[in-house]
């Protein structure tokens, strides 16, 4: 991957999640509003890009485009996910993944993890 393409992969995934958490924000006042006695949280719908790191895995499709997959989380540890990809079950929006084309400059397949 070269550094536009890093770039690239950042713009689309900030275009995704900028599409994304207006949804989830609606989601949590729905929420909120149905269960005054329960505490949530906006950040247990929304995701700051800011708090995530993240994991690439780029290859050429069958037609020669770019693709990358986007593995993101905010694990806070400093070992494990430099050496092997983060699969986790669960554990809400703290984990999500998607796929850009970068030869299309688009985004598609966000999934993002349920809570138990």
């Amino acid at each position: 991957m070269t550094n536009d393409d890093l770039i690239q992969i950042e713009r689309l995934l900030r275009d995704c999640i900028d599409k994304y958490n207006p949804v989830q924000e609606k989601r949590f006042s729905e929420i909120n509003a149905k269960y005054p006695g329960r505490k949530f949280y906006k950040e247990q719908f929304a995701i700051d890009l800011k708090l995530y790191r993240r994991q690439y895995i780029a290859a050429t499709n069958k037609v020669g485009e770019k693709e990358v997959w986007i593995n993101c989380f905010c694990d806070k540890d400093e070992a494990y996910w430099k050496t092997g990809i983060v699969e986790v079950l669960d554990g809400g929006n703290c984990y999500f993944n998607l796929k850009v084309n970068l030869t299309k400059g688009e985004y598609y397949e966000l999934m993002v993890n349920g809570v138990a």
